[in-house]
């Protein structure tokens, strides 16, 4: 490389600002260093990396393109090229550029290594065998080592990952990336008493970095301890101010302490910094939709469908996701969601969507989880109604849409979640949106209430204590079925269980609830549904539970932290009359709360057998 003094100047402080993780900074340096250099491959490379390195990743793709097309064989422009590439989901491209970087160096062995960790999961022997030549090529490098345990992740397999992070650890034991890696596969296990640790070693290396402090602050969200948490982010942003997930945390700080106006603050100063966030323009909303300012709530809120990590949906046309113009006469297909829940509270404005149609002499198509077939069709009739085809492709989900019959082909699509900005945009319109969207079985129906009447004179009540996934960070929001235990003391009625994943009917073995024992309350979702509209009542904390339960206009009780978006800045649910919340906030005890369900309830006992 060379360089005039002014452009060596610039690339050496922008070199010493990417080890310091300051790589927005780094990337004006190499910038003004193109001044003096214009088109120079090599800065443009070092300007692409840095990109790269804090997420610019279109950005970064451009500058590499350039770059090489400057200097065609240089494997390492190559390489970050096909980082970039990947980074953007165009995973195909990807794999050209690391292994056109291979032809170039065959022993290129971060080409090797990227490689590895790109290939699909029908290639998952292909990419063993990369990464073992990478190890051959350089056996104590850490970048294979840890490849292994990228591979391991690949494969869900997240206690060979930890085992092969620890072995380039005993390589390389000051190596802050490694580090890295590790915590973050013992966060995503949701081992934060391990992953603190880690995090302070990577602290401990770097001192001069910002992300082992951010870390650490959501380590201590989780723990709910607010001032430490906020302690750790402040501290982490007078090292990187630009940092977004920094300001994300102080956010999600205030959130939890029901500081909304400081929450939004925050969350709005997050997204300055990184507004192609969407996972982040998405949290922000909640915060904004809490607050009651549904316009700008709403408006952040319609970005799911642009996640990079979202579904991923072949052989739909982006160009026709419909934007809320007129129909006229269009066929209009509303894609399913990641998970069920989501699915069925997003149905809720079926009613308003089915009207829009009817009054535009329009088709609907609705794509949902092949559970909620049957009591989707039986409320909507008219619409073709179909279950997803969901398939895996590195794990990233992907649908495919062949299903729909040649002469049904939509004319335009939209995802379930986008139709609450579209119909919810007031609370009047919430309000005047409260009309059933599912409908049960009869029959099954009929058939519940016939099993349940075997347990005894008194209300029936159907009960459930925590959702499928209560992992880490989501566990707080649940409060387990011993806190449960006042509330089933209650005399006068007969408890039934409604929960649903994995080991709850050992949970139960010593408590007064019933079980409905051929129901598969995981995937038989129409046989839960019938169950909920053959009992008097449901109380049960926020899980897909809720919202079938709303679905019919079964009366539902729902103890839950606030804030909570759906509130839209209210003390109810609107749009959802049926449902009564007890809230709490989150740094309290489920205790009290429930000790208010179990008065509650005892009261509404009392009201039912008074009225017969």
């Amino acid at each position: 490389m060379t360089w005039t003094p002014k452009a060596a100047s610039f690339v050496k402080r922008g070199l010493e600002l990417m080890d310091l993780g300051q790589f927005q900074q780094a990337v004006r340096r190499f910038g003004q260093a193109l001044e003096h250099a214009p088109r120079d491959p090599d800065v443009l490379y070092l300007m692409g990396l840095a990109c790269f390195r804090f997420g610019a990743f279109e950005r970064a793709e451009q500058l590499a393109t350039i770059a090489a097309s400057l200097k065609r064989a240089d494997p390492d422009i190559l390489n970050i090229l096909g980082l970039a590439k990947r980074a953007l989901g165009k995973t195909a491209d990807a794999l050209k550029c690391f292994e056109a970087a291979l032809r170039i160096d065959p022993m290129a062995v971060d080409a090797l290594v990227n490689l590895a960790t790109s290939l699909p999961p029908a290639r998952a022997n292909e990419g063993d065998s990369l990464v073992r030549r990478a190890m051959v090529v350089a056996p104590a490098l850490a970048d294979a080592l840890a490849a292994r345990a990228s591979q391991a992740m690949r494969h869900d397999d997240r206690m060979t990952a930890i085992g092969w992070y620890r072995r380039a650890l005993a390589v390389t034991p000051s190596d802050t990336e490694r580090w890295s890696g590790l915590a973050s596969v013992l966060l995503d296990m949701g081992t934060f008493d391990q992953a603190a640790p880690a995090l302070r070693r990577v602290m401990a290396l770097t001192p001069g970095k910002a992300e082992p402090l951010n870390h650490l602050g959501f380590l201590a969200l989780g723990d709910l301890d607010l001032s430490a948490a906020d302690r750790l982010f402040r501290r982490a942003l007078v090292v990187r101010s630009d940092l977004a997930s920094a300001h994300r945390g102080r956010a999600e700080a205030a959130f939890i302490a029901g500081e909304l106006d400081r929450a939004i603050e925050h969350g709005e100063r997050a997204l300055s910094h990184a507004p192609g966030d969407m996972a982040l323009r998405f949290r922000v909303s909640l915060y904004v939709l809490a607050a009651g300012r549904l316009e700008r709530g709403w408006y952040l809120h319609d970005c799911l469908w642009c996640m990079p990590d979202g579904i991923r949906r072949d052989g739909l046309d982006p160009a026709r996701r419909w934007h809320d113009g007129p129909l006229d006469g269009s066929r209009l297909l509303v894609l399913a969601e990641q998970g069920v829940g989501d699915e069925v509270l997003f149905s809720s404005c079926l009613p308003e969507l089915v009207d829009a149609v009817n009054d535009a002499s329009g088709d609907l198509i609705v794509e949902c989880d092949p559970r909620l077939v049957a009591p989707l069709a039986r409320r909507w009739p008219k619409a073709l109604i179909h279950g997803f085809d969901r398939r895996f492709d590195g794990g990233r989900a992907v649908h495919h849409y062949d299903w729909i019959p040649a002469d049904r082909q939509p004319d335009c699509w939209l995802e379930g979640n986008a139709l609450m900005p579209r119909f919810r945009r007031t609370l009047a319109a919430c309000d005047a949106a409260e009309r059933t969207w599912l409908a049960p079985d009869p029959g099954r129906v009929v058939e519940m209430r016939e099993r349940i009447a075997a347990l005894g004179s008194g209300p029936k009540i159907g009960i459930s204590w925590r959702s499928l996934n209560v992992r880490g960070f989501r566990g707080i929001h649940y409060p387990g079925l011993a806190a449960m235990a006042p509330v089933l003391a209650v005399e006068g009625a007969h408890f039934v269980s409604l929960q649903y994943g994995d080991g709850w009917r050992d949970e139960l073995a010593e408590m007064p609830v019933a079980i409905i024992d051929d129901l598969d309350t995981t995937n038989d979702l129409d046989g839960v549904l019938a169950l909920i509209a053959a009992l008097d009542l449901v109380i049960c904390p926020s899980s897909t539970l809720v919202w079938l339960a709303a679905s019919i206009g079964a009366t539902v009780w729902e103890p839950h932290n606030a804030p909570t978006y759906l509130e839209l800045g209210t003390n109810r649910f609107p749009g959802f009359p049926t449902v009564r919340g007890f809230a709490k906030n989150q740094t309290e005890p489920w205790a009290p709360l429930l000790e208010q369900v179990k008065a509650a309830l005892t009261e509404w006992i009392a009201d039912t057998k008074a009225h017969g």
